[in-house]
């Protein structure tokens, strides 16, 4: 059975990782929080870069990437001006 792990990178922060997870359908239970200061140069990044996030498969001590999913940040900011417009 593979054992796989997701990698992901975002803004000035050190990548973050799953644990290795064994099995053709893994969960992968993880929850990720950063402190940043929200200034326009946050925002501008926001609008502008995606999250990428990598699978990979571990072989032993190394890995190799079998996939990626690449998540807009724009939205999570038009959300939220979406929600202050609405007033909540």
């Amino acid at each position: 059975e593979p054992s796989t792990f997701l990698t992901m990178d975002f803004f000035e922060h050190e990548t973050q990782a799953t644990p290795v997870v064994a099995g053709l359908t893994p969960s992968y239970d993880m929850k990720v929080q950063y402190v940043v200061k929200v200034d326009s140069f946050f925002l501008d990044y926001m609008c502008t870069h995606t999250l990428r996030i990598e699978l990979n498969r571990a072989t032993g001590v190394d890995f190799q990437t079998l996939g990626m999913a690449v998540v807009p940040l724009r939205k999570a900011v038009e959300d939220l001006e979406a929600g202050t417009a609405a007033g909540r």
